[in-house]
Order: structure tokens, then C-alpha cells, then sequence
């Protein structure tokens, strides 16, 4: 390639195909949105009109700006005559920039395919924070086609750049339409898409047209325009104002505990045994799939309606162990600030052992709620398969147990990885068929091959189920059940496209934050539990029995399991949402979030409460619980 081209209407050209294939890259995006009226439609068509062109205007500017400086003497001067002209520089400007823009754009889809949220926040701090790519759960297989991916991208750039500058009649052909009139039409095409998609949304706020809303959230970095005050002002109905918003929790001081804790330690503290599954759903529980710990449960306490503090790990373990919702976790985390539950163990000389088939940094709990365990106390394990991993870390925890130093009490912990995607297990696990042999998760068609794929993760938690049954055997055969507290539960559930998405942390179904919670304490009786219960009352159930004789409000937003249970709402959060939940449905409330979230009241079995009319009777008899979690959320601000 010479550099005469430079000037010759490569750039236009190049863009303008360029724009096109981003488009159809794109386009994956509109699957995830109901399209049900013309005025949705036309909103989708003219807001992926618009910002496909605003995604690609960086790369123009820098282009441009790339071509201003390399046409500079002092620049041509500094260039190696022969192997670098301009043309080769500005050619791998075009390549690299565009690649990195269309697999931006794959990623994105990709995300929203599996959270329905775009590359915020969360994402940055999967990708940006120790253990967080990992966490997702890829093979090798995924891992190459996501490499392979890339390349066709970068393959496709660079074989438009070829044809471009290779055919004339391509410059010519793709360049028409930004020449003279054309081009005054097209631009105004395209600024009557941005005023529709804007104006759409706007008035889609005032009058509540849910649709449009919800198609808004399925474009990457859509930046809403509302005219709600507007409209007040001029004495029109804002049915949108119905929606609640809570306060940003990222940035306060934490006022935790309210109070300090008046404290009396037993004569014979009990040991504590948290076992703890990665997405293990409340249905799991049953003789087929789990029959170990089902035949444990029997003589223990087990909740039924059992709710998460998250749809993700991250909220879900945070919320059992300081009993606090999920929005707390960010200052908690700025502060490094641990739990009074973990504080209360090290107060009490507890020999604490954690294990973990997953990781310590991602989530951040080795600067939240482990910040005060030593680190050696803190163990991880690189062995694969990771069915192979979950077995290796139980074996270490027995030996722990057998090697603790006698007369303190002991805590133990074990987080089991094989019921997270790719869901492991061995051959001799298997109780369904057929499964997948393999989730790839870059060629996989979730709805294709969902049945496949959940029978995958029942057998691996029949698997999971063993390695369960290992430590109570053991507990059992050391005599230690008469002292010792078990926690066997889920940190959060799995859906398999009951209500639209594979997977967790992207939307609050019942498949996604119910788990089972079994609680054997020595000398309760047997009991089945079918109030509502949550991860928030666990440390008020086990401060007391560590002789805290504080009122829980102190220190948490739960109630004790122990004695009547009258709860009458639950709070599950995600990275910027919580929902409320009562028996009878759902509140969706964003918590320092921009923009509109679907779905916001639905029922219990996740339906959307759709009619104008409904929603306002569903918001007018939840007044209280509204206030109340206001209330909840400030309760530990400073």
C-alpha cells in the first residue's frame, strides 16, 4: 500500500462499512428486546441508528487526527523510508482502533446476554479485579473461541480496508453517500434518530410506556432525556414518578455496630461450620439430587422459603455474614470494615480455618469480611478439575479439624465451586442425561441446549452432594455434631431460562435468589420452616448463641430463626439494585443507578405487574415496606 491512497477517499469509505458491519454486530442486541408496537420498533430502529454512529465517532476523531499529524513534514521526516510510510501507520491506526470497537461491542452483548447489563461498574470490576475473569466460569474451549473471535474481527477490518483501497469503484460506491446533498440528508437522518430515541424515552417516562423503556436498556451507554419536570410544571401526569430511587450508597461513613456489643461468652462455646455452594438453587434439595444432605436436613432445621441477600456471591455472602443489605457491601469494602459475627469468633480465641474452590479476592472478601483473618488461615487451591478441587479442600478442612488445637472452639468455612458454570463433576456423578460435555460459552445457543445444560448442573450437585457428606460423616464419626453448629445453604440460585436468562446476578427470579438453608444446632429439635427466612438472619440467630445479648437491631437488619418468625419482607440486592420482596411480589428499586430497569413490580413468580392501574395499588400497599427499607438503608450511616 503506498501512501498516495492516504489522500485518495480511503477514510469515507472505510467508515462507512465499517459502520455498517458494526451494525449488524450489534444487532445481537435487539434480541433481548420485545419488540410488540410500531412506536417500540421505530424507537429500536432509530436508537441503533444513532449510537452506532456515536460508538464509531472516537474512532473517526482519532483517525482524522492520526492523518492530520502523519501528513506533517516534521512527522514524514522521522518515519523509516521503506517500511513506514504513512499510509502503513495509519492503516494499523484504522485496524487496531476499529477491531477494538467491534470487540467491545461483541463483549458487550455478550455480558448482556448473560447479566442483561452492559460493560458499568460490575463489569469493570470482573475484569480489573484478582480472581474476577475467572470467576465466570470458562473453559479452555471458550477462552479459544473468544481468541478466535477477536481475530475474525481484526480479519474483517483489515479486508475492508483492502477492498477500499483496492477498488475504486468501492471508494466510489460507499463515498456517495456523504457527498454534496446526500450528505446534508443523511446527517439530518441522523439527528431526526437521535430527537426520536430521545423524545421517545422521554415521553415513554411521563406516560409510563413501559416498552419503550425497557428496549432504552438494551442499547450500550444510552443516555436518557427526561422532561418529567417539564411536565409537572405545564400540569401534566408523570406516571413514572411512581418508581422509588434510594439514595447513593457508595460514599458515606458506616456507623456499625450502632452500639457495642455487650458480650457474656458461654462455659462451652459450639464449634461453627459454614458449608456454603456456589449457585446451588432451593430445588436442588431434594432425595434424588442431594440425598445426604436431605437425609441431614431431616434432623435439623430447614427453611423452605429461604431467600438470598443477592443474586450474585458477592451481596449474598456479605448479607450472611453482617446480616446487612447488599448496598452496605461498598462503603463496608472502602472501609475494609469486617463483620461483628467474624469479630466476635476472633474475641472468642475460635480456631478458624476457611477454604474456598473459588478465590478470595473476587469477590473482594479478603478486604471485607475476612479482612481480619490471617491470611494463612485463608486457603485456596489451584487444582483442576475443579470437582477435583472441591474433594482436595474438603480433605484439607477434615484434617484441619483433626489437627485443631485442643480446647478452643473452631470455626471452619468451605465454599464449594462445582454447581457454578461449566458445572463439574465426575462420570460417576452422573443422575442425568444428556447433558452437555462442555459449556462454551462464546458458540453455545442457551436456548437450544438449556435442558442439556441444567441436567449438567444437577449432576453437579449430586457431586456436590458427596462432598458434603463427607464432613458430616466426619463431624458425626468425631462425635462433634453435639457441639458443633452446621450451615449448609447456597449463596445465591442458578435460573436455566424460566423467566429469560441463564445463569445469576442479572435479575431477581425466584430461580436466581432462593436457596436451600439447613441449620442443625446441638439440641434444637427437627423442625421444616416454611416462613419467609433470608441470609440477613444468621448473624442475629448465632450472635446470641455466642452470648451477644445486644437487640440485633445493633449490628444487623435480621431477626433470629430461633424463635417466632415473622418476617415480613426480605431485601436482595445486586451491584445497584435491590429488590423487596413479600409474599405476594416484588419491588425493583435502583440504588444509585441511572436509567430504567424492567420489570420493576412483578409477582412473587416473577410476572410483570403490567396495568397502569395495578402498579399503583401495588406501590400504594407497600408504602410502609418502602419506608422502612429507606429507613434500613441509612440505619449504619454515619
Amino acid at each position: 500500500m503506498k501512501s498516495r491512497p492516504l489522500a485518495a477517499g480511503v477514510l469515507a469509505p472505510f467508515f462507512i462499512l465499517t459502520y455498517i458491519a458494526l451494525g449488524v454486530n450489534a444487532a445481537g442486541l435487539v434480541r433481548d428486546i420485545r419488540v410488540d408496537s410500531l412506536p417500540t420498533g421505530v424507537f429500536v430502529a432509530a436508537a441503533f441508528l444513532f449510537y452506532c454512529l456515536l460508538y464509531l465517532s472516537p474512532t473517526i476523531l482519532l483517525c482524522l487526527l492520526a492523518r492530520q499529524i502523519l501528513n506533517t513534514r516534521a512527522v514524514r521526516g522521522r518515519l523509516v523510508p521503506g517500511r513506514l510510510d504513512p499510509f502503513t501507520v495509519l492503516a494499523a491506526t484504522l485496524v487496531v482502533t476499529t477491531s477494538l470497537l467491534q470487540v467491545l461491542i461483541f463483549a458487550d452483548k455478550f455480558i448482556h446476554r448473560l447479566y442483561g447489563r452492559h460493560l458499568d461498574g460490575f463489569v469493570r470490576n470482573i475484569v480489573f479485579t484478582s480472581g474476577g475473569i475467572d470467576s465466570l466460569g470458562g473453559g479452555t474451549s471458550t477462552s479459544i473461541s473468544f481468541a478466535l473471535i477477536i481475530a475474525a474481527f481484526i480479519a474483517l477490518q483489515i479486508g475492508l480496508l483492502w477492498i477500499v483501497v483496492r477498488y475504486s469503484f468501492i471508494r466510489r460506491f460507499a463515498a456517495a453517500p456523504v457527498r454534496g446533498r446526500r450528505a446534508i440528508a443523511i446527517a439530518f437522518l441522523f439527528l431526526l434518530a437521535f430527537l426520536y430515541a430521545q423524545g421517545a424515552y422521554g415521553v415513554g417516562m411521563i406516560r409510563g410506556n413501559t416498552p419503550v423503556l425497557a428496549a432504552s436498556t438494551a442499547v450500550p451507554g444510552f443516555l436518557p432525556i427526561t422532561f418529567t419536570k417539564l411536565a409537572k410544571k405545564h400540569g401534566f401526569k408523570v406516571l413514572r414518578s411512581q418508581t422509588v430511587s434510594a439514595d447513593d450508597l457508595s460514599d458515606f461513613g458506616i456507623h456499625y455496630p450502632r452500639a457495642p456489643l455487650v458480650r457474656n461468652p458461654p462455659d462451652r462455646p459450639l464449634n461453627l461450620v459454614y458449608l456454603i455452594a456456589e449457585s446451588l438453587r432451593a430445588d436442588m434439595l431434594t432425595p434424588e439430587i442431594m440425598p445426604h444432605t436431605w437425609e441431614f436436613a431431616a434432623s435439623s432445621a430447614r427453611f423452605t422459603n429461604h431467600y438470598s441477600g443477592g443474586n450474585g456471591t458477592r451481596m449474598a455472602i456479605f448479607s450472611m455474614f453482617y446480616g446487612l443489605y447488599g448496598p452496605y457491601w461498598f462503603p463496608f469494602l472502602q472501609d475494609r470494615e469486617g463483620p461483628v459475627l467474624i469479630d466476635e469468633l476472633i474475641a472468642q480465641h475460635y480456631d478458624m480455618q476457611l477454604y474456598t474452590s473459588a478465590g478470595f479476592t473476587y469477590p473482594e472478601f479478603d478486604r471485607s469480611v475476612f479482612v481480619r483473618v490471617p491470611h494463612d488461615r485463608l486457603h485456596t487451591s489451584p487444582i483442576t478439575p475443579i470437582y477435583e478441587r472441591d474433594a482436595a479442600q474438603i480433605s484439607a478442612l477434615i484434617a484441619s479439624i483433626d489437627a485443631r488445637p485442643a480446647g478452643r472452639p473452631f470455626l471452619r468455612y468451605m465454599f464449594y465451586e462445582a454447581p457454578h458454570a461449566n458445572y463439574h463433576f465426575p462420570k460417576s456423578a452422573v443422575i442425568r442425561e444428556p447433558y452437555c460435555k462442555d459449556l462454551n460459552y462464546a458458540t453455545m445457543d442457551v436456548e437450544a441446549d438449556i435442558g442439556p445444560m441444567k441436567n449438567r448442573y444437577v449432576n453437579a450437585c449430586h457431586y456436590l452432594d458427596t462432598q458434603i457428606a463427607r464432613v458430616l460423616a466426619h463431624l458425626r464419626d468425631q462425635s462433634l455434631l453435639d457441639s458443633t453448629i452446621v450451615i449448609i445453604t447456597g449463596d445465591h440460585g442458578e435460573e436455566f431460562m424460566e423467566k429469560g436468562r441463564w445463569g445469576h446476578n442479572s435479575e431477581f427470579t425466584e430461580e436466581q435468589i432462593r436457596v436451600p438453608f439447613v441449620m442443625w444446632i446441638p439440641g434444637q429439635p427437627p423442625r421444616v420452616v416454611n416462613a419467609m427466612t433470608s441470609h440477613l438472619d444468621v448473624p442475629a440467630t448465632l450472635l446470641p448463641l455466642l452470648g451477644v445479648s445486644n437487640d440485633p437491631s445493633d449490628y444487623s437488619l435480621g431477626a433470629s430463626l430461633l424463635g417466632e418468625i415473622r418476617r415480613p419482607f426480605t431485601v436482595v440486592g445486586d451491584w445497584d439494585r435491590i429488590a423487596v420482596v413479600d409474599a405476594h411480589g416484588k419491588m425493583v428499586i435502583p440504588v444509585g443507578a441511572y436509567g430504567f430497569h424492567d420489570n420493576v413490580l412483578t409477582d412473587l413468580n416473577d410476572a410483570p405487574v403490567k396495568t397502569r392501574s395495578e402498579r399503583r395499588s401495588f406501590m400504594a400497599t407497600r408504602q410502609a415496606q418502602t419506608i422502612q427499607v429507606m429507613r434500613d438503608l441509612k440505619r449504619f450511616r454515619k
